[in-house]
């Protein structure tokens, strides 16, 4: 079932020159912020405490989801059809990523980003102070100089998948019941 909906663009910064810990300075391309080159850190004692307070701010947990060793995997819709998808890790590294709601066919599709202000937002009145970590190198940002600009544009179309789901398993069990109808016979004497 395709929806029609008036779906609008999500945006979002993400950083692009940054200062690391090392005192280096490093240009990260656009293609590696989006594929997720950042992701925040929280100490590990709090992240039961942390995945409490974004439930108490409307997450709930993800569901069927490509799992990544995550402890928490937690989503909340921030404006349709975009969701809020956070991961957050053992080690206290968190990640997040705005993609289609997981209702529609189109959440498999690259409609996505990462992010990290909006993840920080969210815990913010938990945990004020923002640890970004520059994965690639291990190293910590001590300094954001300038930001890449984000726009993820909706699909054309959205095709919510339960409708189809439930439909193919309906057609598959008339399918049944008609074969087994079919092998009906009077039983011999």
């Amino acid at each position: 079932m395709t929806v029609s909906l008036r779906a609008v663009q999500y945006e979002t910064y993400l950083p692009r020159t940054v200062r690391l810990e090392d005192g280096s300075i490093i240009t990260v391309s656009g293609e590696e912020a989006i594929q997720g080159a950042f992701s925040l850190y929280i100490p590990p004692v709090h992240l039961d405490e942390l995945a409490r307070h974004l439930t108490s701010k409307g997450f709930e947990a993800a569901g069927v989801s490509l799992g990544k060793g995550e402890k928490y995997n937690l989503r909340i819709v921030v404006q349709e059809p975009w969701e809020l998808h956070v991961r957050i890790y053992g080690s206290g590294l968190v990640e997040g990523e705005v993609e289609v709601k997981r209702e529609y066919i189109e959440h498999l599709s690259p409609w996505r980003s990462s992010v990290i202000y909006e993840v920080f937002q969210f815990y913010q009145d938990f945990y004020p102070t923002l640890h970004i970590l520059y994965k690639p190198k291990g190293l910590y940002v001590v300094r954001v100089i300038d930001h890449y600009r984000v726009e993820l544009k909706p699909p054309e179309s959205l095709t919510l998948w339960k409708p189809i789901v439930i439909g193919g398993v309906l057609i598959g069990v008339l399918g049944l019941i008609a074969y087994f109808l079919s092998k009906l016979e009077k039983p011999g004497e």
